[in-house]
C-alpha cells in the first residue's frame, strides 16, 4: 500500500512538470509584447485657391533608430508619402512583436519654397510604448515635446497681386524756372543758365574796359614825357 501510494505520489509530481513545461513552452517569451497593430493617422488642412494651386505636398514618417517596424514601401531614410487638399492618410497598420519603445519623426518636405506658399514646419514626434501586457500605447508629441491629439498640418497658397504695368517708362524731370512752381518744359542733359552767362558776360565787360582804359592812360602819360 505504501509503496503504491509513493508510486502514484511521483506520478502525480511528474504530471505537474509536465504540465509546467508545456504551459512555459506555450506562453511567450518574456520580453516580448503581444502582436499589436498600430495605425497613424496625418492630416493635411489647405486654405487657398486650390483650383489654381498646387494643392499635393510631400510628407516623411522617419525612425528614430534602426530596426523600427515600417510601412510597405519604405526606404532606411523613412517612407514618404503625400496627402492632396484638406485630406488625411492613415499610416500602417505596423505589427509591432518585441516589448521596446519606438519613436518616429513625422515632418514635410519641402524642396524649394515657392512665391505665395505657406508650408507647415512643424516636426512630430510619435512613441509607441509595445507592453507584453497591454499591447501597444502611441503618444504624440508637438516640437515643444507636448502631448498633442492628432498630428496635423496647416499649409495655404494666396495669390500675390499682378503689376499692372510692369516695365513703366522712366519719369521725366522738367525745369522749374524761379519760385513760381511753374514748368517749363522738358529736362534735358544739358541745361542752359541764362543768369549765369549773364554775370559772366557783363563781368567780361567790365575786364575788357578796364584794360583798355588802362592802356589809353598808359599811352597818355608817355605823350606827355616827352
Amino acid at each position: 500500500m505504501k509503496k503504491f501510494l509513493i508510486t502514484r505520489g511521483v506520478r502525480a509530481l511528474c504530471a505537474a512538470m509536465i504540465f509546467v513545461m508545456i504551459l512555459f513552452i506555450a506562453a511567450p517569451a518574456a520580453g516580448y509584447a503581444k502582436d499589436s497593430q498600430v495605425k497613424f493617422t496625418v492630416k493635411q488642412e489647405f486654405t487657398g485657391d486650390s483650383a489654381s494651386a498646387e494643392s499635393k505636398f510631400f510628407y516623411k514618417l522617419k525612425p528614430l533608430a534602426t530596426g523600427h517596424p515600417m510601412p510597405p514601401g519604405s526606404d532606411p531614410d523613412g517612407f514618404l508619402f503625400t496627402i492632396s487638399g484638406t485630406d488625411s492618410v492613415q499610416l500602417g497598420p505596423l505589427n509591432y512583436i518585441e516589448e521596446d519603445i519606438y519613436r518616429y519623426e513625422v515632418f514635410q518636405v519641402i524642396e524649394k519654397e515657392k512665391p505665395g506658399y505657406k508650408h507647415d514646419k512643424r516636426v512630430y514626434t510619435i512613441e509607441v510604448y509595445a507592453d507584453s501586457s497591454f499591447g501597444a500605447e502611441i503618444i504624440v508629441l508637438n516640437q515643444n515635446g507636448i502631448k498633442v491629439n492628432e498630428i496635423e498640418f496647416v499649409n495655404s497658397h494666396e495669390v500675390l497681386p499682378k503689376d499692372p504695368n510692369p516695365n513703366p517708362d522712366p519719369p521725366v524731370n522738367k525745369i522749374v524756372y524761379g519760385n513760381t512752381g511753374k514748368t517749363g518744359g522738358y529736362k534735358t542733359g544739358d541745361e542752359f543758365n541764362l543768369g549765369l552767362y549773364f554775370v559772366l558776360f557783363v563781368f567780361g565787360g567790365m575786364l575788357f574796359s578796364g584794360a583798355i582804359a588802362y592802356l589809353l592812360i598808359c599811352r597818355k602819360r608817355k605823350g606827355n614825357a616827352k
